[in-house]
């Protein structure tokens, strides 16, 4: 379903919105589960991992539809691995953990 009818429809079906978010809340919790076990392992520094899985998702998914004008143009592959590979770099810049300091 589009997601211009989807809104237009979510009034009169409220149940349409969850049930269409359904895959990204499940996303989003595996997500955040697997950069947990990145934490543990020091890997990452993050406080909030299910906000920090949130964050990444939307940078990813915003970039996106910007570039497809919301959904009226479709991306290449190459253009949707591009998205996903600076959003994945620009988030860890954010989140990968710091050598102690040394001196």
């Amino acid at each position: 379903m589009r997601r211009a009818r989807l809104i237009a429809e979510s009034d009169r079906h409220p149940w349409l919105l969850d049930e269409w978010r359904q895959p990204g809340v499940a996303l989003e919790r595996v997500l955040g589960q697997a950069i947990a076990r990145q934490v543990e392992r020091g890997v990452l520094e993050v406080c909030d991992p299910a906000l920090a899985a949130h964050q990444l998702i939307l940078v990813v998914i915003i970039e996106a539809l910007t570039r497809t004008r919301y959904g009226r143009r479709r991306l290449g592959d190459a253009e949707a691995g591009e998205i996903v590979d600076i959003g994945v770099e620009m988030w860890l810049r954010c989140y990968r953990a710091r050598p102690p300091d040394v001196g």
